[in-house]
């Protein structure tokens, strides 16, 4: 599944890909298609209160929504464990106020 997103008014795609499944829960991969370095300190610094920051690293952080684990990698890629119900759109769901933490993000396009 591809969706388009907004990044500093510029349209790029944000492939959702399942990996495994395991009863009701999902595992998917968000791909921001753009080479891009996402300030994770920043973004850290914005999470929602539900979040949880559970590791920051310069390359990489974790962030936790029990029983959601996310971690999200400077150059774009984000993994999402354990979505339920498992479906690519509330994975989405999911990780779109993690996107708002992101500089210069405007929004989905569809």
């Amino acid at each position: 599944m591809t969706k388009k997103i907004k990044l500093n008014g510029e349209e790029i795609e944000l492939t959702i890909k399942p990996l495994c499944h395991k009863g009701e829960f999902g595992n998917y991969k968000f791909t921001i298609e753009k080479k891009i370095r996402l300030n994770l300190k920043t973004m850290s610094e914005k999470l929602p209160t539900d979040f949880k920051l559970e590791r920051l690293h310069k390359l990489f952080m974790i962030i936790k929504k029990e029983p959601i684990s996310i971690s999200i990698a400077q150059h774009g890629r984000i993994m999402v464990e354990k979505v339920s119900p498992d479906t690519p759109e509330r994975a989405l769901d999911i990780i779109e106020p993690i996107l708002k933490t992101i500089t210069g993000y405007e929004g989905i396009i569809e």
